[in-house]
């Protein structure tokens, strides 16, 4: 008899206390990673004229390019270049993620998520870099 007034006695007690305290707010920090788009984008180069080295070069090695030829090289170089400026870009994006990773600034679920994203992307490059070597 006297355990079931001491239950009784416990949650009544309980009751009370527990409307009186009140769940407390405490802001947490997100654990979302921002890279800036300065990081990643490309910044203002100046123009190169691949037409004109090009062309200088096959003149220097006594070479006469007809139109098709200096195009097909134009383009071929072009395309090189835009590849080795995004394989250096996702190279920088891949350390940045590490280094954030290792100053605990992000978590491991959103490091492995950001990892496989951009070795993904690299991988499609290095790919297309090969593809482009053994035209």
């Amino acid at each position: 008899m006297v355990s079931k007034w001491l239950s009784l006695l416990a949650f009544a007690g309980g009751l009370a206390v527990g409307r009186e305290v009140k769940a407390k707010k405490v802001k947490v920090p997100p654990s979302v990673i921002f890279l800036p788009p300065s990081h990643y984008l490309e910044k203002e180069e100046e123009k190169i004229d691949v037409r004109a080295i090009i062309e200088e070069k096959a003149k220097e090695r006594g070479l006469k390019l007809g139109e098709k030829e200096l195009e097909k090289y134009v383009e071929y170089y072009t395309r090189l270049a835009e590849l080795l400026r995004l394989r250096e870009k996702y190279l920088s994006i891949l350390e940045a993620i590490s280094k954030r990773f290792c100053e605990g600034k992000i978590g491991r679920k959103v490091y492995l998520m950001l990892m496989s994203r951009y070795e993904e992307k690299l991988a499609e490059v290095e790919i297309e870099l090969r593809r482009l070597g053994k035209v």
